[in-house]
């Protein structure tokens, strides 16, 4: 994962499809909106910034981001 002033990128090691906005969030805020840049990268937009020393997280069978036959991303968490 990576910051970008109010921007998280995700970077996934298999490629995903993503449908709407995932449920990643940063301390616990939700993102309100996304832009996938590749089949492994997605950019999704907070309200407010992203900066260091904030946790994100991707939780288990979130609906938003699927591997390509369907299945769930694993869920991850981190700290900036």
């Amino acid at each position: 994962a990576a910051i970008s002033v109010n921007k998280l990128r995700l970077t996934f090691s298999a490629p995903v499809v993503v449908k709407g906005i995932p449920q990643a969030t940063v301390n616990d805020a939700s993102a309100t909106a996304c832009a996938v840049v590749s089949n492994v990268v997605v950019d999704l937009t907070y309200a407010t910034n992203v900066s260091a020393g904030q946790t994100w997280a991707v939780p288990a069978r979130c609906r938003g981001i699927r591997t390509l036959s369907g299945g769930f991303v694993a869920s991850a968490t981190g700290t900036f």
